[in-house]
C-alpha cells in the first residue's frame, strides 16, 4: 500500500513553516505599507487644509520653503552618491523638515481654531470682571 514517509514530499517539514513565516512577513509588510500610505494621506490633507485656510501665514510659508528645499537637495544628492554621508545627511534633514512642517501645520490649525476659544466681546469681558472675583485663587474657588 501507500506509506507516508518524508521521502514522498518534496521538502522537509520545516519548509512549510518557512513558507508560512514568509507569507506572514509579506502580509505584515503589506499592512505596514498601507498604514504608511494612510498616514501620508492624512499628513497631505493636514498640510493642504492649513495652506488653503491660512495662505498668508509667514511661519507656514517658511516651513514649506524649507521642506521643498531640503527634499530637492535630497533628490539631487541621492542619485549621485546613494551611500555617501552627504546623501544620508540630506535625506535625514528632509525627513526632519517634513516632521517640522507637520508640526507647524498642526500648531497653526489649533491656533486659529475657534472651537477651543471663547469669543471675546464687550459683554464677556464685563461679565468676567464683575461676576468672577479675580483675587481668589483656583484653590479657594474649588
Amino acid at each position: 500500500m501507500y506509506s507516508m514517509r518524508w521521502s514522498h514530499y518534496r521538502g522537509s517539514p520545516s519548509d512549510g513553516l518557512a513558507g508560512a513565516a514568509a507569507g506572514g512577513m509579506v502580509l505584515l509588510a503589506v499592512v505596514v505599507l498601507l498604514l504608511l500610505l494612510y498616514l501620508a494621506y492624512l499628513a497631505a490633507r493636514l498640510i493642504g487644509r492649513t495652506v488653503a485656510q491660512h495662505p498668508h501665514n509667514r511661519v507656514l510659508r517658511i516651513a514649506l520653503t524649507v521642506f521643498a528645499a531640503r527634499w530637492g537637495w535630497a533628490i539631487v544628492a541621492l542619485p549621485q552618491a546613494p551611500r555617501s554621508a552627504l546623501a544620508v545627511t540630506f535625506l535625514a534633514l528632509a525627513i526632519l523638515s517634513a516632521l517640522a512642517l507637520l508640526c507647524v501645520a498642526r500648531v497653526i490649525e489649533i491656533y486659529y481654531d475657534n472651537q477651543a476659544q471663547r469669543p471675546i466681546t464687550k459683554e464677556t469681558v464685563i461679565a468676567d470682571v464683575l461676576d468672577f472675583p479675580w483675587w481668589r485663587s483656583a484653590r479657594d474657588a474649588a
